[in-house]
């Protein structure tokens, strides 16, 4: 891709040039070319761009002159009007208020659970345990997989009786079932508190830094909205910060100020937020929220152990979802403490035929354990607050 193609910029477009995006509507006869600002990764720069997008390349190609009906930008300038008016625009002030309901009792730290092969319906963790959304769900119907309570306990191989709580964390193809069932998806979380699940961890709609920037603020959007659907049909709910800027940290921090209904957040250290470069200003991120937030916050997360006592010392609780203990179980390896009180995992073979209950039993003590020891000495003060 030839530089001299692309209009590099240091800040925001100028009145002029903002004056000159195209007011274009989906079914419009000629669509006007689109003017895209972002950081391009392989120039490492900030460059706006005026043209139509090359799917083949996958780069914004700066051209100057007005394109015929069905050529790709088309599609491209559908696609972003299509996806404002679904969110009703990028803005949090129009997502609906809900009641503030009763906060449900977490522990430290609660094992994932992914399925129930190789076992009996006996395992209970803490009193709870947490499933994957989209296994208790068929995304592509809109329905329930389960019945009752029970058959879900039995499926997945827990006692019943023990809680159940539900993380929205998943891959982008899972994430954008969940979005297309629209309406059904007020009915499918009523479906939900029939289960009697304790509390949802919304969906993490990616942001990403080689898309415009208007795909992440749909993203973010769209996380606050479905939030919005769980607690007004009277699910407990923890909000996903997903954020890769200061300014949707800022966003963030003023949207969830303003709203007491917002008791829990939930955030995930296992993908990109827990690399190692930017581990650190996360951290900071979540710190800076819990203090600009005066009131009690509760934040569910998953990985960043590492930084796991800061956060500890900066929110009012934090519960862990744990998912080492299942799948490290499920490939036969047991836990074991180090001397300087960290976690190892060794081969444990079983017989073919052998059930893993007494193995997942013994890995969770260990490893539960182990977060107990990493999260001792928290700060009570906010706790006391």
């Amino acid at each position: 891709m030839e530089g001299t193609r692309w209009h590099q910029v240091d800040d925001d477009l100028s009145p002029d040039q903002y004056a000159e995006i195209p007011d274009a509507q989906p079914g419009d006869t000629r669509t006007p070319d689109l003017w895209v600002r972002f950081r391009h990764p392989l120039l490492r720069k900030v460059v706006v761009s005026r043209g139509h997008y090359d799917h083949d390349g996958a780069r914004w190609t700066a051209r100057h002159s007005s394109v015929e009906d069905g050529d790709v930008v088309g599609t491209v300038v559908a696609m972003a009007w299509s996806r404002i008016r679904e969110i009703q625009g990028f803005a949090f002030d129009n997502v609906s208020r809900a009641a503030t309901l009763a906060e449900p009792e977490l522990p430290t730290v609660i094992p994932i659970i992914f399925h129930g092969n190789k076992r009996k319906p006996t395992f209970s963790g803490a009193g709870i345990v947490c499933l994957p959304l989209y296994k208790v769900i068929e995304s592509r119907t809109g329905t329930l997989r389960y019945t009752s309570a029970d058959s879900l306990a039995d499926r997945f191989g827990i006692a019943r009786g023990t809680k159940v709580m539900l993380t929205g964390t998943s891959t982008d193809p899972f994430l954008e079932r969940w979005w297309s069932l629209g309406g059904r998806r007020v009915e499918l979380i009523r479906s939900l508190l029939a289960l009697k699940i304790t509390l949802v961890t919304t969906p993490n709609y990616s942001l990403f830094t080689d898309q415009p920037r208007w795909d992440d603020l749909h993203s973010m959007k769209r996380i606050a909205l479905v939030h919005q659907e769980f607690l007004g049909e009277g699910m407990p709910a923890a909000l996903h910060v997903n954020a890769r800027t200061e300014r949707d940290w800022e966003r963030w921090r003023d949207f969830i100020t303003g709203r007491p209904e917002i008791t829990h957040i939930a955030f995930e250290f296992a993908t990109g937020a827990g690399w190692e470069g930017r581990l650190e200003w996360y951290a900071i991120q979540l710190v800076r929220l819990a203090e600009s937030v005066h009131r009690p916050l509760h934040l569910v997360v998953r990985g960043g152990t590492l930084i796991l006592k800061r956060l500890v010392d900066a929110f009012t609780t934090v519960t862990c979802l744990e998912s080492s203990t299942f799948i490290k179980t499920m490939r036969r390896k047991v836990a074991v403490t180090t001397s300087k009180g960290g976690l190892r995992w060794q081969h444990a073979p079983t017989e073919k035929t052998e059930l893993l209950d007494n193995l997942l039993a013994e890995n969770w003590s260990v490893v539960s354990a182990h977060y107990d020891q990493i999260m001792s000495g928290m700060s009570l003060s906010r706790k006391a607050a």
